[in-house]
């Protein structure tokens, strides 16, 4: 399953992030075929972060790749958080939303007959 990671950075480390960002997206290139999507977070037009879908779960790989990442490595983050993605879009195989949402109606329609008078 893809794993998420959502960096926010520490008061200042947006900016200063600019000093850097050539080794940073240099880096990003090197590990593409590993990096199914990421950007940079946005609030309020501000930047205020950096989100990367990792194709893979692999917590040593994940815990290398973040440890040589040059933003992290600098210390421009005030929180890193991993979560695993259970991935539904694009679909994992053709046919797996649509037996999803049977499913989910075969369950609705069993929670209803449960609970008639």
């Amino acid at each position: 399953m893809p794993t998420a990671i959502h960096c926010r950075y520490r008061p200042g480390g947006a900016d200063e992030r600019l000093s850097i960002r050539d080794v940073h997206l240099e880096y990003m290139m090197a590990h593409s075929e590993f990096i199914h999507s990421g950007g940079a977070l946005l609030q309020d037009c501000q930047v205020i972060g950096m989100y990367l879908l990792l194709g893979t779960e692999d917590g040593a790989w994940i815990d290398d790749f973040l440890a040589n990442e040059p933003y992290s490595k600098a210390g421009l983050f005030a929180s890193v958080e991993r979560l695993t993605v259970e991935q539904f879009i694009p679909e994992r195989h053709e046919g797996f939303l649509s037996a999803l949402l049977t499913e989910s109606r075969r369950v609705a329609r069993a929670r209803v007959r449960s609970c008639a008078f």
